[in-house]
């Protein structure tokens, strides 16, 4: 297979610089500089940059004055402010349920970025929030209303963000939410004052609560500084000197049902505070608003048979509590129910480790891959299984991919192989097949000095397993991309696994608390889980993958049963033509419904008006309309309604699809007076519910 390079302008100047989307969207921290890469349908990439390291006075508000030598940072007084730490949040909490994009910055304030339209414009991605705040708010409470000069510095001590992690997404559908479609994101986030804070991130795009119209943030657990000063004096490898009271690296475990008689959900959060690996239970009730009853457990601190300082990356194997981490000598595992401890040695490697990767054969085996600052291409050592025992002659495609950029570098300025490979960072994709690597390249025998115009690095993607199926439903970009990396056999293989109606990931039955959840979760159910949609959307992305660009359109069966099942489920509704949106979308699916059905004896007449001429608009095709004069629209793959206005519509990333947009209709508009929408549930459900393309899959963007 053959190796994706993509080449980014930019260098990048901190480790783990790197990160991957479920939506496959691939950022680089690239100092001041945000490089998010998006991919084209033909298979190449864009390559998006925003200036990520300005800020208004509103955002961060300057000191008068320097601060002391004890409290003193040069991240935060000198800096550039550059890009040290980034991470893609799970799907769902940014607009049309895709991922959001934290930022960590050398002076301590982590942001939030989301993308409002489309990914290939690079005026759609702003930066929506900042945590510091909150953090701030917390301790100036605390602080009461002394405002003498000491304690304005310890506040912005606090208030300095050292890491953070998003949590995993809750995938159990036994949990119950008090909205349908709960926009809340969990983070623990680490402070200068060496609390760790659990905060949740909630954005305004819930169809069901337009109360919030901007980003918000607030805090929900602490764990102490002090509390975890306590529970590592035991294990503290500080000797002499002065602990360090901040976490510096934090990692979240798979969430799980604590037991069937209950819907609380478990996730161990572990962290590592001054060389020492921490651990904390966390509980989040399903039932609760929210994530309202969240606690934890005692904080403990493990002992590792290691006489170093454990550092970071810190990560947990997916559906285990067995977290992976590092010290100076060795990478390190520990399961967190049996304190069982693996231990595998680096090779006598002297620098950093600046990222880790894991990937899943098709026999169910995770492994790990792991690059370090300078010795990347040189260690003998770069891929263990995920229980760190057995050891394989397979020698991962990344690293050959490293040699290549090398080699390129090498001859572009003839250096006679005096190469520097400088790599920083590694990640794999949300199917766990594929892994990217960031590698910069310098000459190892002088000193470089590239002007900003020379400044670049090599994304090099390839291929180390195949696809796994129980990996490949739940995005459809990563899974189109996957398929065009893997070739026409592996996805003719894995067509054959999804015949099967067994193989498909349905969702289970479960205790609806509300008459509009209920109607979500049958929509969700009959028209997008079942096997057999799951096998025709996946031939439809083989199509798309092969090259063939196929028209967005069902068979007719498939239009006459989700149209049943919709209006069936509308019928159950309280009041689900009370809205004027949600009146209009039924009333169209009936006129569909007639016109489909072979032995209809009452067509219903289409409704709509030309909002050019005000002429009828005659129900002539599923794809377009009409009317006498010649105006022509193109009609919602959903509702079938007309779309006449710009700024209404969305398209599905992959197959072009259109759609109503649902934030241009329900979200009210308050400029206009209009200030309730509670009134649309119909529309609501079915757009929360159809949150994806029905024809392929894919996310929307406008």
């Amino acid at each position: 297979m053959a190796t994706t390079v993509i080449r980014v302008p930019f260098m990048p100047t901190a480790p783990e610089a790197l990160a991957w989307s479920a939506e496959n969207l691939i950022v680089v921290g690239a100092g001041e500089t945000l490089c998010i890469l998006v991919p084209r349908q033909k298979g190449t990439w864009d390559v998006i940059s925003r200036p990520a390291s300005f800020f208004t006075v509103e955002e961060i508000i300057p000191m008068d004055a320097g601060m002391g030598s004890d409290m003193w940072s040069l991240g935060e007084e000198q800096s550039q402010r550059h890009i040290v730490s980034l991470a893609w949040s799970p799907p769902g909490i940014a607009k049309f349920e895709t991922c959001a994009l934290a930022v960590l910055h050398s002076n301590h304030v982590l942001t939030i970025w989301e993308c409002t339209g489309r990914p290939h414009d690079s005026t759609q991605w702003n930066r929506c929030l900042l945590i510091n705040h909150v953090i701030q708010a917390l301790y100036r409470q605390e602080n009461g209303k002394d405002l003498s000069n000491g304690s304005s510095e310890r506040l912005q001590v606090s208030q300095r963000i050292s890491a953070f992690a998003w949590a995993s997404k809750m995938r159990d559908p036994g949990v119950s939410m008090a909205h349908p479609s709960q926009t809340g994101q969990l983070m623990a986030v680490g402070t200068g004052r060496g609390d760790l804070l659990v905060v949740e991130i909630h954005s305004p795009h819930d169809l069901f609560d337009f109360s919030e119209s901007e980003w918000s943030v607030k805090i929900l657990h602490r764990i102490s500084a002090s509390t975890i000063g306590a529970a590592r004096q035991a294990e503290s490898h500080s000797g002499q000197r002065e602990a360090d009271v901040r976490v510096s690296h934090i990692a979240w475990s798979d969430w799980a049902v604590g037991s069937k008689d209950s819907s609380d959900m478990y996730s161990h959060l572990a962290f590592i505070a001054d060389g020492v690996l921490h651990t904390a239970r966390v509980r989040a009730s399903g039932k609760a608003e929210s994530y309202a009853t969240l606690d934890s457990d005692i904080v403990g601190a493990l002992p590792v048979p290691n006489t170093f300082p454990v550092t970071g990356p810190l990560q947990f194997l997916p559906k285990t509590n067995t977290a992976v981490f590092f010290a100076a000598d060795a990478i390190i595992s520990v399961d967190l129910e049996t304190s069982a401890v693996n231990t595998h040695d680096l090779d006598g490697r002297w620098d950093s480790i600046t990222g880790i990767a894991q990937t899943t054969d098709s026999e169910g085996t995770n492994h790990l891959h792991f690059t370090s600052h300078l010795s990347t291409s040189s260690s003998k050592t770069c891929h263990l299984s995920g229980d760190l025992l057995t050891t394989s002659p397979y020698k991962p495609q990344w690293r050959q991919a490293v040699n290549e950029s090398i080699s390129r570098f090498n001859i572009a300025h003839g250096l006679g192989r005096h190469v520097q490979d400088i790599v920083c960072g590694i990640a794999s994709s949300a199917s766990r097949d594929l892994v990217a690597v960031c590698v910069v390249c310098e000459p190892d025998s002088s000193p470089a000095h590239f002007i900003t115009s020379m400044e670049a690095c090599d994304v090099s993607i390839t291929r180390e397993c195949d696809l796994t199926p129980d990996l490949c439903s739940d995005s459809a970009e990563i899974l189109l991309f996957s398929m065009r990396q893997q070739g026409s056999e592996a996805t003719e293989r894995l067509i054959k696994h999804f015949a099967a109606p067994e193989s498909s990931s349905m969702l289970e039955t479960t205790t609806a608390s509300s008459a509009n959840e209920a109607a979500i979760q049958r929509i969700k159910k009959e028209l997008i889980d079942t096997p057999l949609q799951t096998r025709a959307r996946f031939e439809r992305l083989a199509g798309l993958a092969g090259g063939i660009r196929p028209h967005p359109h069902l068979p007719r069966s498939d239009y006459n049963h989700n149209i049943k099942v919709i209006l069936d489920v509308a019928s159950n509704l309280p009041q689900p033509a009370n809205g004027t949106h949600s009146s209009r979308m039924l009333y169209s699916l009936q006129v569909v419904k007639s016109k489909l059905a072979e032995d209809s004896t009452a067509d219903l007449v289409s409704q709509e008006k030309c909002i050019v001429c005000s002429q009828d608009l005659p129900f002539e095709s599923l794809f377009w309309s009409r009317c006498p004069s010649g105006h022509q629209y193109s009609r919602c793959a959903l509702t079938f309604l007309s779309i006449q206005e710009p700024g209404q519509s969305k398209r599905c990333r992959l197959c072009d699809a259109q759609s109503l947009n649902e934030y241009a209709l329900l979200k009210p508009d308050k400029t206009a007076g209009q200030s309730d929408v509670s009134d649309e549930d119909f529309a609501r459900v079915l757009f929360t519910a159809c949150n994806k393309c029905l024809y392929c899959g894919g996310k929307f963007v406008a």
